[in-house]
């Protein structure tokens, strides 16, 4: 009997400072950066949180613990896949041309532009855009094409020239972009080229769009 009593008084002395009445441990609040880190106060260490005391508390007997963590917003950004694949998949429904005529070269509105030239230019496949084609233009004397494209082709442009629509070679040009900011995510730019043509000679220019 002795022995028990002597094993109890023992155990509540290990006890006494966590039952001591009025006694309230405090841990301070820290800002833990990287991820993780300690946080201490008094007899007490927390190892591996992050954040100020946002969310709540947490309580037993005479301790509190208050801990929580910052709201974080985050946005994901996932480009979009700009191939023309991706392009023909994803048109709506009536616009998607019919099985058979879905290819770079088809032609499904009839209008004279390609499937992969109004991808290009950022027009819908299944309506009649023939008033949106390159337009032929002069800049101080030069000869140019301006058209308006989409932003979001993964295409390239090239120019040829011509004198006898036989005959072509590619030439180079500079772009200029006129107005950045079109409805649809397209833009107007004007591509000018190094030919000055006179007046009793004749230039042509041909637009070629090729697939990144």
């Amino acid at each position: 009997m002795i022995l028990r009593k002597a094993a109890l008084f023992a155990i509540l002395l290990a006890l006494w400072p966590l039952i001591t009445p009025g006694q309230v441990y405090q841990i301070e609040t820290h800002v833990i950066g990287g991820g993780g880190g300690t946080s201490s106060g008094s007899d007490y260490v927390i190892s591996g949180t992050l954040g100020q005391p946002l969310a709540g508390t947490a309580s037993g007997g005479e301790y509190e613990l208050s801990g929580g963590f910052w709201n974080v917003a985050l946005e994901v950004v996932v480009k979009p896949d700009g191939t023309f694949e991706a392009w023909i998949e994803n048109l709506p429904e009536e616009q998607k041309p019919p099985e058979g005529r879905r290819g770079p070269a088809d032609d499904p509105a009839g209008d004279g532009m390609s499937n992969l030239l109004k991808y290009a230019l950022g027009l819908m496949p299944m309506t009649p855009s023939a008033e949106a084609a390159p337009a032929l233009a002069m800049q101080e004397g030069r000869l140019a094409l301006e058209l308006e494209r989409s932003r979001e082709a993964a295409v390239i442009f090239e120019l040829e020239g011509s004198t006898d629509l036989t005959e072509w070679a590619y030439i180079s040009f500079a772009e200029e972009i006129l107005n950045p900011d079109l409805p649809g995510n397209r833009e107007r730019l004007r591509l000018v080229t190094d030919l000055a043509p006179g007046e009793d000679s004749r230039h042509f220019l041909r637009l070629r769009v090729r697939m990144e």
